[in-house]
């Protein structure tokens, strides 16, 4: 009897402890309601990157911040603008060749103190500078991926379904370049569905970790700070779900097979997710039409769901979804003559209601750049 007492007791444990890949409870996107930016937002600030004619930024992509910093990607000529956080140019690393202590592209990049770690696929290497754009050092790369963490001990890579059937999305290499441990399979059939990333890992302080946002999944991968898995969160929407081979043939609200959607809409994957203290964020499209801005807790349960959010703060319309963040902030990016014409649009009745918005006076001090095509960046300070 004892024995038979203590096996229940075993099983009930069991499926009491967390597992290492779960899932989530369904998140139902018909629930999200309209919203405030006052709700979450204590003030917006606007920057114009004040690069040169001669050397613009012609495709900004990702983007990573640290500390009084911005490292910008410009994907189209693969040179790394640093800024400052009044917009202006500090340095630029620059592509240049593909000789030694030269780099061709940018697959991904991370930043540490005075230290930029390039990966470039196409010569097989990293290689690194300090801020003021020095040669560091540079070495082979042993693996195809995309996306990388790195540390002194070990190299985290992320190889987005590029792989033959069997093989592993995460590889955890050592520092000699064994491999220590390989998880997430590769998704059959998805060699060829692609998305490359504005996001690479991102190091989450609150907990100690990094994530990454899983293209075309619903999924974002959690690790320790020594580039261990420790899960696998999987969101459900539910009716609004996909399965993997119906992502096959949807692409931007419909599906390419010529079929028709059923009367609602399909999330075809979590466009952005990002941890700022004590809460995630998560933005999403369903549909064609409807974007949606989800707040959860740690345990990852819905504190609030928008599907449209004014801005009562200084009234700009807030046109698309924050594509990057800071340790506190939400980074959105918008071409210099769309935000102008969006201003222009909307003027009157901005300075009417928000007679001492910042905003104005932005727009008077930059208003020769914002004609042209220069980048604007719009920061969401967040409320605590």
């Amino acid at each position: 009897m004892k024995n038979l007492l203590l096996f229940y007791l075993i099983i009930l444990i069991s499926s009491c402890s967390p597992d290492k890949l779960s899932t989530s409870d369904s998140i139902d996107l018909s629930k999200s309601l309209p919203g405030l930016a006052s709700d979450f937002i204590e003030s917006f600030e606007y920057m114009l990157v004040n690069y040169s004619d001669s050397l613009p930024i012609v495709q900004p992509y990702m983007l990573v911040a640290y500390e009084d910093l911005i490292f910008i990607e410009d994907q189209s000529l693969n040179n790394i603008f640093i800024i400052d956080r009044h917009g202006e140019v500090k340095n630029i690393i620059k592509s240049e060749g593909g000789g030694p202590k030269q780099f061709q592209y940018i697959d991904d990049f991370q930043i540490e103190e005075n230290k930029v770690i390039i990966k470039d696929t196409q010569l097989n290497k990293f290689i690194a500078f300090n801020f003021d754009g020095a040669f560091l050092y540079e070495e082979p790369a042993s693996n195809k991926a995309l996306n990388f963490f790195s540390s002194d001990k070990f190299k985290l890579h992320f190889f987005n379904n590029r792989l033959n059937d069997g093989e592993y999305n995460f590889v955890k290499e050592g520092s000699n370049g064994e491999i220590l441990n390989q998880d997430y399979p590769a998704k059959r059939k998805y060699g060829g569905k692609i998305l490359s990333l504005e996001n690479s890992f991102i190091i989450d302080n609150f907990e100690d970790q990094l994530f990454l946002n899983i293209p075309f999944s619903y999924d974002v991968a959690f690790f320790d700070l020594n580039g261990n898995l420790k899960r696998i969160k999987t969101f459900d929407f539910g009716r609004s779900s996909l399965t993997d081979d119906m992502r096959l043939i949807y692409k931007n609200g419909e599906f390419t097979d010529g079929r028709k959607s059923e009367s609602y809409s399909y999330v075809e994957y979590i466009s952005k997710f990002f941890a700022i203290e004590n809460k995630y964020f998560m933005f999403l499209a369903n549909g064609k039409t409807e974007s949606h801005l989800v707040f959860l807790d740690r345990e990852f349960n819905v504190l609030n769901q928008y599907k449209k959010i004014e801005n009562d703060i200084d009234g700009f319309s807030l046109i698309n979804f924050p594509r990057w963040q800071t340790h506190n902030q939400l980074i959105q990016r918008l071409t210099s003559n769309t935000f102008l014409n969006n201003y222009l649009k909307n003027e009157e009745k901005m300075r009417e209601q928000f007679p001492k918005a910042k905003i104005h006076e932005f727009v008077e001090k930059n208003r020769y750049k914002l004609e042209r095509d220069w980048l604007v960046l719009i920061f969401w300070n967040l409320k605590k």
